[in-house]
């Protein structure tokens, strides 16, 4: 009885308030703009930082199969402030850690988008272009919505075929969603690809940034007179793994982690020192970032919660309330 008393006291209080702000609003035409503006400034506002939180730090790649099951690789490296992790490295260190893990993790490499020129002339447009090997799609569990990806075959060093892979969204803005466009001539910077497939429509990369198109890695220009995959200064190149059922990650970071250091050992005799960790595939997520995140997130919270309360007595301001 007591709690239905109280129920219906809080509801004739509500209807009062409705009431008498529907009253105000409705006689100060002007105090009624300059409210919805400021309560939406401060719903947009703490969208868009939500929103920003959940793409950098809370949610996997999209089209990505089990991302939970996903790793990227990451090097320690210490520096007298502290110890850093670095993700990049050449291709003999891949072969290094793919041989190490096998049978407990699949591997793949790839390359961030590089901003490149498509088509000739004053008609020539700009996309971005991510190199990986030929297990790329099939590690991340990606379908094509059309074609094709690239096989071992044309992803072998030395013998790279020119074929190429649109996303889904390249193909429906830019090539018009045309299905006969497959076989179809591309021209990126100046060399001739055939475009094979296109990606679900789900899948734009596994970075921040979207990918508009895809090659095998062996297609890779050149570096100097020795071949690039044997160049330890053509690095940069980014490795994820898919565990095995039951693999943990500390049994794929030792395994890791005396691979490199036994090819540090063959170039560098003085400095295999290197030591590995797995993280997350959402790379804001990697090890050594867990303080970083959390302090981004709590400023843009803050942020976001300073915003609310600006809005809330803004509103109660301009309604009389205060």
């Amino acid at each position: 009885m007591v709690h239905r008393q109280r129920r219906t006291e809080w509801l004739d209080g509500l209807r009062q308030d409705v009431a008498y702000a529907l009253r105000a609003l409705r006689h100060s035409p002007s105090v009624t703009v300059s409210v919805v503006l400021t309560l939406a400034l401060g719903l947009g506002v703490n969208v868009a930082m939500l929103t920003l939180l959940n793409a950098v730090f809370l949610r996997p790649p999209s089209g990505v199969d089990r991302p939970s099951d996903v790793r990227r690789l990451w090097t320690e490296v210490a520096f007298q402030s502290g110890s850093e992790y670095w993700p990049g490295y050449d291709y003999r260190q891949y072969e290094a850690v793919r041989d190490a893990v096998r049978g407990l993790a699949d591997v793949m490499l790839y390359r961030l988008g590089d901003d490149v020129k498509i088509g000739r002339g004053a008609t020539a447009t700009r996309a971005t272009l991510a190199s990986a090997t030929a297990s790329y799609f099939r590690l991340l569990g990606v379908r094509a919505a059309l074609g094709r990806f690239f096989s071992d075959d044309e992803d072998r060093l030395g013998a790279g075929q020119r074929v190429v892979v649109a996303s889904h969204a390249y193909w429906q803005r830019v090539l018009g969603g045309d299905a006969t466009v497959l076989g179809s001539e591309i021209r990126i910077d100046g060399a001739a690809y055939t475009l094979i497939g296109v990606a679900e429509p789900a899948f734009s990369g596994v970075d921040l940034s979207s990918v508009d198109l895809w090659r095998p890695l062996a297609t890779l220009e050149g570096y100097g007179d020795t071949p690039w995959w044997t160049n330890s200064n053509v690095n940069g190149f980014q490795i994820l793994l898919r565990l095995e059922p039951g693999v943990t990650d500390a049994t794929v970071d030792s395994r890791a982690t005396l691979a490199l250091r036994r090819a540090e050992v063959a170039r560098f005799p003085n400095s295999a020192t290197a030591v590995t960790r797995v993280g997350s595939i959402i790379a804001a997520r990697g090890p050594g970032k867990r303080l970083q995140e959390v302090e981004i997130a709590t400023r843009l919270g803050g942020v976001a919660v300073i915003v609310l309360v600006i809005a809330y007595w803004g509103r109660r301001t301009r309604l009389g309330y205060a």
